[in-house]
């Protein structure tokens, strides 16, 4: 029997509790959901020489956010279980209202 990937990766998405995380302009992190969600620190690694960042300093950085979790938490930091990722920006009101007539301008084009 042939399965197709794409529906069931459908089926396990909306099996999943909703969660929605909020980054505040001030580093203030917002976990909202019925979910046992951990926020963890990242140790900083500066970046080598030369290069956009430091390959075996982000491995030690990340062995040593493993040891610190509780077992519930170490089971699933890997990389096949990764939700959602993104880098931070910043947001300002002209941002929001460009973003709002980008929307708005996609609505009224056929």
């Amino acid at each position: 029997m042939i399965t197709n990937k794409n529906s069931q990766a459908t089926a396990a998405r909306t099996t999943k509790p909703p969660v929605l995380v909020t980054c505040e302009w001030d580093g203030w992190i917002q976990v909202f959901g019925n979910v046992d969600a951990r926020l963890v620190m990242v140790p900083e690694v500066p970046a080598d020489a030369g290069h956009y960042y430091n390959a075996a300093g982000e491995i030690l950085a990340e062995r040593f956010i493993e040891s610190t979790l509780p077992e519930r938490h170490r089971k699933i930091f890997t990389g096949g279980l990764l939700s959602a990722a993104d880098k931070i920006e910043t947001l300002r009101p002209r941002d929001v209202a460009r973003r709002l007539a980008m929307v708005e301008l996609m609505r009224v084009l056929p």
